[in-house]
């Protein structure tokens, strides 16, 4: 029946018992997900894998196991001393002292638990490597606030003030240094300064000084100093009370070479350095968490926030500590001067209900948020990652990028919008790699792009094989809704688990019932390359493996919205459905040698989908959208 509707539907015609059966059969997919699809034939239907990706398990800790558990109150708690004994009537100041406490234990294979007053505490959760550099003990250890979101952990210091000496409406001098210099303008190394708990933005030079910003400043001479301007906000005047803070730790919690570890509810904030120049010795990166060769590691409830580079970054190098998994739940990595979460040659690493948004501040102040910067999400080198619920809102930069040598990659439910560049880019990843359920949307270009060299996508794919797209609503993005990049193969990826190199290219791909969306002529839907930048070779491979089918397509501003694209014209006029499905069916039957009667985008349809308030980014279907029962991802980012 449905090969039989398939067939009236390339000739033009719309029989509506058939589309009735479509949609109950997705109905079932649906129920079926993950891991399977549906196929038909006239008189039956079988069950068969599609492109299945394997869900990650993350880590596996026995808390059960956990034997001491020691307290810290920095709030002024009765008794509360580094001499005491760490419990809930005596407990310690500083968490350093706690934390000794437990490693003792953990290294004697001992479970422990620290459990962090609220408050604010200037220090660093530092778990260094076991003291033998080899293997740590099973033993867990679980660090955690005694209220979420109220233990924080502040990587700056306060800085004493003469408030007797700022007049207002003039910079005040806040910090000064001999003999070092900023080499000249804006740059990511300057310091962090925060102003009652107010991060300041970065104007250069002094001239553009505003309120609520700062500013560095050089003399120079015989004696050269480098000084630090700031301005309070309208309305602030600066007083003996005001904190004025500078970050002067590099990260706020870091655990090197651990496993079985626990970190729940904590603030992070503010991972810097006060100088102009790295100094010498230094190697950690300024990270709100910095998690090195680690396995068995559950993060959860914990928000890092305004921090100089990453909220969060996780990377092993030595084999043996991939054998357990990672898993981020309710995880907020914002405003963070990098990128929200980066990641390298990890295993089996599970996310759920997190958030990676508006980051990359150092870069939107630099006017540096390019096609090669940060990202909200940007990792390399995953092997077996799930991602559920994934927010990624408002990043200068992508919104997610996997950047290499991912494999099993699965994405669910996630809500990507108003990034720049791209919203999803998988790019030179060996797969399979599966998106589905995910609310695409708003994602734009830089004022500074050129679209001719990053070809952007709000779903952009790169040499990377068996990649589907199932149920996703891709809309009002400033760009094309889905793109291939104009790169035939790449011979420049490593398994970074056997070091095998890899090669990969664009082919296998499935596109199912996904809604592409344009709002106005600009935004057009599709656009695909046929040949590469260089002008060799062409991607026939790609239209001979493609399977795209039962898509929903609409613009009401312009019809010719599919376009393909070489290296002398980025953008060609577009074509309309018709004229994209005659396109794809004659590369397909090219890339086949002429062989077979390959047909993709026959069953797909031009129709609005009937989006509550698209142009209010409500993406919610309305009750007689004809794609109502495709499982599509409502603007809160859940299935219906």
């Amino acid at each position: 029946m449905k090969a039989e509707g398939k067939r009236h539907k390339v000739e033009g015609e719309k029989p509506a018992d058939a589309r009735w059966l479509t949609r109950a059969f997705s109905r079932l997919r649906q129920a079926l997900r993950p891991g399977f699809c549906l196929l038909l034939a006239p008189s039956t239907f079988c069950l068969l894998p599609s492109a299945f990706c394997a869900p990650a398990t993350g880590a596996k800790i026995d808390e059960s196991k956990v034997v001491n558990t020691y307290y810290v109150d920095a709030a002024g708690a009765n008794a509360a001393d580094d001499n005491e004994h760490g419990t809930q009537d005596a407990p310690f100041l500083t968490i350093k002292r706690a934390l000794n406490a437990a490693l003792r234990d953990k290294d004697a294979n001992i479970g422990a638990r620290v459990i962090i007053g609220p408050g604010t505490y200037r220090e660093t959760i530092d778990v260094p490597a076991p003291a033998d550099r080899t293997v740590d003990t099973d033993a867990p250890l679980v660090i955690e606030a005694a209220e979420r979101d109220q233990t924080i952990i502040d990587c700056a210091d306060v800085v004493k003030l003469d408030a007797g000496s700022w007049k207002t409406g003039e910079p005040a001098v806040v910090m000064t240094w001999g003999n070092v210099s900023l080499n000249g303008g804006m740059t990511r190394r300057a310091p962090l300064m925060i102003l009652d708990g107010v991060v300041l933005r970065q104007m250069e030079p002094p001239s553009t000084l505003m309120p609520g910003t700062f500013s560095v400043a050089e003399t120079r001479g015989k004696k050269p100093e480098t000084k630090v301007l700031t301005l309070p906000p309208e309305g602030v005047e600066l007083t003996a009370a005001s904190v004025f803070a500078v970050g002067v730790r590099t990260s706020g919690l870091a655990i090197y070479q651990r496993k079985n570890v626990i970190v729940r509810g904590l603030l992070i904030q503010h991972a810097s350095r006060p100088d102009l120049a790295p100094p010498s010795g230094i190697s950690r990166p300024l990270v709100g968490i910095d998690i090195t060769d680690c396995s068995n590691v559950l993060i959860e409830d914990v928000l890092s926030q305004w921090n100089d580079g990453p909220g969060l970054s996780i990377t092993t190098q030595r084999t043996d500590a991939r054998d357990g998994g990672i898993t981020l739940k309710r995880v907020r990595l914002i405003h963070n001067g990098d990128s929200g979460f980066t990641g390298a040659n990890l295993k089996n690493l599970l996310v759920e209900d997190c958030e990676t948004s508006f980051n990359n501040f150092r870069g939107e102040w630099t006017g540096n948020s390019d096609q090669a910067g940060p990202a909200g999400v940007k990792v390399h080198g995953v092997h077996g990652s799930t991602w559920r619920r994934q927010r990624a809102v408002a990043n200068f930069g992508r919104g997610l990028w996997w950047s290499g040598d991912c494999t099993n990659l699965l994405v669910e439910d996630a809500v990507v919008h108003d990034n720049l560049l791209s919203g999803l880019f998988i790019e030179n990843c060996p797969g399979p790699s599966v998106v589905r359920g995910c609310l695409i949307t708003g994602n734009r270009l830089p004022a500074t792009s050129k679209p001719e060299v990053s070809q952007p996508a709000a779903v952009s794919l790169e040499a990377s094989p068996d990649v589907t797209l199932e149920n996703n609503v891709v809309a009002g993005n400033l760009m094309p809704q889905l793109g291939l990049r104009d790169v035939v193969e790449r011979t420049d990826g490593i398994n970074f688990e056997t070091g095998a190199k890899l090669t990969l290219r664009a082919e296998r791909h499935v596109y199912r019932h996904n809604a592409f969306y344009g709002a106005d002529a600009d935004q057009t839907l599709v656009n695909l390359p046929v040949a590469d930048r260089a002008g060799k070779g062409d991607f026939a491979f790609y239209y001979a493996t493609l399977d795209s089918d039962e898509n929903c397509f609409w613009n009401a501003a312009s019809a010719e919205v599919f376009c393909t694209y070489d290296r002398t014209a980025y953008r060609r006029p577009g074509m309309a459905l018709a004229g994209w499905k005659t396109f794809l069916s004659a590369h397909a039957d090219a890339g086949n040698g002429g062989q077979g009667d390959r047909r993709p985008e026959a069953g797909s349809s031009w129709e609005d989908p009937r989006f509550m308030e698209p142009g209010e980014g409500d993406y919610r279907l309305q009750a007689q959208s004809p794609l109502i029962d495709w499982g599509l991802p409502s603007e809160e980012g859940a299935a219906q």
